[in-house]
């Protein structure tokens, strides 16, 4: 079994240890490669460039913070955001589809489509 503990925090002054427990075996986690194989960045060779087997051209954006939806509340407020923001088109159209974007990420990053339905049933 591996696993990795990181810090967690809400953005409402509580803050958390998380621990993530991977599937057990060593391939779990593809750009990574063989777990048995890690090691501190002082071993590392220097012919090497980098060792990650999988390399990527993409630059990660830190410019949005992530959604998190940890208690119910967060989903409802997210939600209602969307709504309130629906009721008052054609002013608000920049800020409403800035919103079902953002909710629309999270609930397919999530897996969440039911929520998607949902909030589609309501718009209409």
């Amino acid at each position: 079994w591996y696993g990795f503990v990181y810090p967690w925090s809400d953005n409402k002054k509580k803050s958390a240890l998380m621990l993530s427990i991977l599937e057990p075996g060593t391939q779990n986690v593809p750009w990574i490669g063989c777990l048995n194989r890690l090691g501190p960045a002082t071993d590392l060779n220097e012919t090497i460039n980098s060792p990650f087997p999988i390399k990527s051209d993409r630059k990660p954006s830190y410019s949005s913070s992530p959604v998190v939806w940890i208690k119910q509340t967060g989903i409802q407020s997210d939600i209602q955001k969307v709504l309130r923001h629906a009721r008052k088109l054609p002013e608000k159209t920049p800020q409403f589809y800035k919103e079902l974007n953002r909710l629309k990420r999270a609930a397919v990053c999530l897996g969440f489509y039911e929520l998607l339905e949902g909030v589609a049933q309501i718009c209409e």
